[in-house]
C-alpha cells in the first residue's frame, strides 16, 4: 500500500523498523531487499541493497497523511531498550 492513512506516519516508520529488524546488530531478520518493494509501498530508497552497503530508506509524510503527529503535540513513541540476560 503505497499510502497508509490509519496509521500515523512515526508509528508506521518505526513499527516496519522494529518489524524487520533493520537496525538489529546482528543483521535484518526479515523484509523486503528490493528497491521496487520498498517504492511499493511508499519509501524513497538511496542507495542499492548490496551486502555491506548503507542505504537510506525515507517514508514522506504524505504517504501517511493521518492527522493525529499534528494533533497530538506530547511525544508519541518512546522507546526503551534493555540487554536480554542469558542463563547457561
Amino acid at each position: 500500500m503505497h499510502r497508509c492513512y490509519r496509521t500515523p506516519h512515526p508509528m508506521l516508520t518505526a513499527a516496519h523498523g522494529i518489524g524487520m529488524g533493520l537496525l538489529r546488530p546482528g543483521g535484518m531478520l526479515t523484509g523486503m531487499t528490493r528497491t521496487e518493494d520498498w517504492r511499493a509501498i511508499g519509501y524513497e530508497v538511496t542507495g542499492r541493497f548490496v551486502p555491506n552497503q548503507q542505504i537510506t530508506l525515507k517514508c514522506p509524510p504524505q504517504n501517511s497523511p493521518n492527522p493525529l503527529p499534528e494533533l497530538w503535540t506530547a511525544q508519541s513513541l518512546r522507546f526503551r531498550l534493555t540487554a536480554l540476560s542469558r542463563k547457561n
